[in-house]
């Protein structure tokens, strides 16, 4: 049997400091490590006037891998519709790497209006129109997979165009690029 534990932080302000309460949990997923558990989980919250959150679980988990040597690291969970899906997809394969690929990818749409209505905005995530969110979450993770699946690839959705219509692939390291035999792409 296996076991992991998901921390959420806390609503302790007054006991210790936000540098303190971030020290205490990596030293949590040591001492995980320690008594045999095989994963440790950090969920993303923002603006949580209740308790202290992790924005970016990733770069907590990063720090962790540094001081840990066997315990799973995961995203419990990446809020979709809060991220742009190439930077999210980015920083999970940047903490795969780092961890020796122990990276575990959670993902949901986010339950809380302070957190998708302020973040997932400009993405045009509403929490208040269910559809409009499962559909960005949707559209989001179809991006992730790709990044981590194809060596290049375009996008044509609703809410994504990659590359941007307005990206210009002139510059001469590009074209340098792509102008290398062998390297199995080209411009187009």
């Amino acid at each position: 049997m296996r076991f992991s534990l998901l921390t959420l932080g806390d609503n302790y302000e007054h006991i210790r400091s936000h540098e303190q309460f971030y020290q205490e949990v990596i030293e949590e997923a040591e001492y995980a490590e320690e008594l045999g558990f095989t994963g440790f989980w950090v969920g993303e919250h923002h603006f949580q006037a209740s308790q202290r959150a992790f924005p970016s679980p990733q770069m907590l988990l990063a720090a962790i891998a540094q001081r840990t040597k066997k315990l799973r690291l995961g995203t419990g969970i990446s809020v979709l519709p809060v991220n742009d899906p190439i930077r999210l997809a980015e920083d999970i394969a940047a903490l795969d790497l780092i961890s020796h690929g122990r990276a575990c990818f959670g993902v949901g749409r986010g339950y809380q209006p302070r957190e998708v209505e302020v973040l997932g905005f400009p993405y045009g995530a509403s929490i208040q129109d269910q559809e409009r969110n499962r559909a960005y979450f949707e559209e989001a993770y179809e991006i992730i997979m790709k990044c981590w699946t194809q060596d290049s690839f375009s996008h044509h959705g609703e809410f994504f165009t990659l590359p941007p219509s307005y990206t210009r692939w002139n510059h001469d390291q590009t074209i340098a690029y792509f102008s290398e035999p062998g390297n199995g792409r080209s411009l187009e």
